[in-house]
């Protein structure tokens, strides 16, 4: 009976003896392979909180945290903040924060008024001061779940503009910056932020973007380039913009260009870049040779596409 209660519990993915407030999501996947790409073995769960921010503010994020045994693991994870894409809802991209979650990291995502994080560019360091504030209290859900170390960044299309400003206005909070499908703003200046040993750049966009052209993500790269952190671009083959996202709307879908590539692969592909980039495997991300198919350099996708 045990052992039944516990199946339906996972194939149902009911709350079954969660802590207040969490949702489970995704079931836990005893002795599953962590390689970059693939999902890592625990569940993952989520928890929406409203935290105050700029003295009257109240600011509401989610937070993807990852669990074992329908309790959260222990902690301290590392965390990772991803920032949305304009007019598009934070909770299209809880897909990545599911996948970092099984790996082992806290993933949280602010929301912005309207869906334009362009004009609340504070809220991630806000939110993430906030957290770490309720996570400190022993008779709070998250005690003792979000590290202390510098925060990794990750942002989509216009989310990756403010990802940029974001990384660049507190070197101290942050560490690996990840930029999906989106460029900075050309008066950013990475060359005047000091190097730390965690900060380390990611550039991703897919070769069928119909936002944003992979010459011109490879032009906006040249900007990240002048940083003295460590930086790589790479493309996704047939990948389009919205991809990144789950759902699609119709003025986005007119935007689109074909994909090459179904979005569960496209999905699979990008993974491996951003696993590795997050977790320090240099020795994958350095060697494009150890890429898996359906990943290019700049110089590899100019090739292809020579006549």
């Amino acid at each position: 009976m045990p052992l039944l209660l516990l199946a339906l519990c996972v194939l149902s993915l009911s709350a079954c003896a969660l802590p207040d407030e969490f949702t489970l999501i995704t079931p836990e996947l005893a002795g599953t392979t962590a390689s970059p790409g693939s999902r890592g073995p625990y569940a993952s769960a989520l928890i929406t909180r409203s935290v105050r921010a700029r003295v009257d503010d109240s600011l509401t994020v989610d937070l993807i945290v990852p669990f074992k045994d329908f309790a959260p693991l222990p902690g301290p994870h590392p965390v990772a903040i991803i920032i949305q894409g304009g007019l598009v809802p934070p909770e299209r991209y809880h897909w990545l924060g599911h996948h970092l979650a099984t790996r082992g990291w806290v993933t949280l995502f602010p929301h912005h008024r309207s869906d334009l994080a362009i004009f609340e560019t504070g809220n991630a360091l806000h939110t993430l001061d906030a957290l770490r504030t309720l996570a400190s209290d022993p008779g709070d859900e998250l005690h003792g779940m979000l590290s202390s170390q510098p925060a990794a960044l990750i942002g989509h299309s216009l989310g990756a503009v403010v990802a940029g400003k974001t990384w660049l206005a507190d070197p101290h909070a942050f560490g690996p910056l990840i930029m999906l499908a989106g460029i900075p703003a050309q008066n950013d200046d990475f060359a005047s932020r000091p190097e730390h040993a965690s900060s380390r750049i990611l550039s991703i966009s897919g070769t069928r973007d119909g936002s944003l052209e992979p010459e011109r993500a490879f032009d906006g790269f040249s900007i990240l380039e002048t940083s003295t952190s460590p930086s790589l671009f790479a493309l996704v083959d047939g990948m389009t913009h919205y991809q990144w996202t789950t759902g699609i709307t119709q003025d986005e879908l007119e935007k689109e260009q074909t994909a090459g590539v179904t979005k569960a692969a496209a999905h699979q592909r990008a993974l491996f870049l951003i696993d590795a980039h997050l977790e320090g495997r240099f020795d994958l991300l350095d060697v494009p040779a150890r890429w898996p198919i359906g990943l290019l350099t700049h110089d590899q996708w100019l090739a292809q596409e020579s006549p």
